[in-house]
């Protein structure tokens, strides 16, 4: 499988460096696409579909590219992975909400993989502000099992935080899951997920929850809880994303990071689930520590799996946040171990396999993908 990357600030900026990779021989057939709300998301689709090549993409929040220009980390731009990998070996499926809860899109997108690729790799992305994370996953899982690798985010808009898309060559959609699902016999897809937040402050008890509504945390409302920790005045100042929850899991923890406050009733929406009665604590980052965590982690993963064609790379907003400039910091070392293309977007949640091995929804987290055909 032969990778080009693309990166332009314009779409008539990007279609001119289509023409350019393409007019040597090169002939993709699949486009992995990630877009700033600052470009028509349909104007995006359609430059790769007029030139017959498959879209699987979603609106960013901040792109990454390596291996086009010297910059790696760009904002209000369109970055593609042009491959040229034989369609009989993946297959692109969106699935609408229309009403459905999270947990049921997930399993309609299981059951069609599950036909189509039986238990091959996935990459999911993710539309819409108020979806849970977590009952996505869990919804895949039960068509296509706990083992199989699911990767991806959720799509971001330029953290307007109004409505973020994901798009195929025809269709656009600001509430659904798009899947890219392959044929495990010939295209392998292993990665990792890594954060860095630490814990802080004393234990606190989710009192009332309904899913990824957090009403009230030791019964108090939820909103009024961030406020006091975060020491804000008022409710539209807030900036949450970068103080998530912390829930234990069964030997490993994940965090839940708040993204709507619903200010009538003093409750948050959280990006995937929050038990009610889990135990949690308020978690932050500690700053270029989290770089040192992923790339150990990382070159970890590059041990296990030296060979790959593209990278892909979903990260939190809030770890560019975190990191400001030294953002780069980490993303060009984890391209380097394996020294070929990538692209990936700043998302608000991802989904990948932790140290562990344990596939779970994720926030505050980079999630490293490889891809290799076989």
């Amino acid at each position: 499988m032969r990778a080009r990357p693309l990166v332009a600030n314009s779409v008539a900026a990007i279609e001119r460096q289509l023409h350019t990779v393409t007019a040597g021989g090169f002939a993709p057939n699949l486009a992995i696409v990630f877009a700033s709300i600052a470009h028509e998301m349909a104007d995006v689709a359609r430059v790769f579909r007029d030139a017959g090549i498959d879209v699987f993409g979603a609106s960013s929040s901040g792109e990454i590219v390596v291996g086009a220009t010297s910059e790696t980390i760009r904002e209000g731009c369109i970055v593609a992975l042009v491959l040229d990998l034989d369609r009989s070996a993946y297959g692109i499926r969106l699935v609408e909400q229309d009403g459905r809860a999270s947990h049921d899109l997930g399993v309609a997108a299981g059951r069609w993989t599950r036909a189509t690729f039986d238990r091959g790799p996935l990459v999911v992305l993710a539309a819409g502000l108020t979806m849970d994370g977590e009952e996505i996953v869990r919804g895949l899982q039960s068509e296509v099992g706990p083992d199989a690798p699911i990767f991806g985010g959720f799509a971001g808009d330029d953290w307007r935080l109004t409505r973020t898309y994901v798009f195929t060559g025809r269709k656009l959609s600001s509430e659904g899951i798009l899947v890219l699902a392959f044929d495990g016999d010939r295209v392998t897809l292993d990665g990792i997920a890594s954060s860095g937040w630490v814990a802080v402050g004393a234990e606190k008890t989710v009192t009332k929850a309904e899913g990824n509504i957090v009403h009230t945390i030791d019964g108090v409302p939820a909103l009024d809880v961030y406020k006091d920790y975060l020491g804000l005045t008022s409710d539209t100042d807030l900036i949450i994303p970068e103080y998530p929850l912390q829930i234990q899991r069964d030997g490993y923890s994940v965090l839940r990071a708040a993204l709507v406050a619903l200010p009538e009733t003093r409750s948050l929406v959280f990006a995937g689930t929050v038990p009610e009665g889990a135990k949690v604590r308020f978690s932050c980052s500690p700053g270029a520590a989290i770089t040192d965590q992923a790339l150990s982690e990382v070159r970890a993963f590059h041990r296990r799996v030296p060979d790959a064609d593209a990278l892909i790379l979903f990260s939190c907003k809030a770890r560019h946040w975190a990191l400001g400039p030294l953002a780069e910091d980490e993303v060009g070392p984890m391209q380097r171990l394996w020294n070929v293309p990538m692209v990936g977007f700043y998302t608000y949640g991802e989904f990948g396999k932790n140290a562990g091995g344990v596939t779970d929804f994720h926030n505050e987290t980079c999630v490293l993908v490889a891809m290799k055909e076989n």
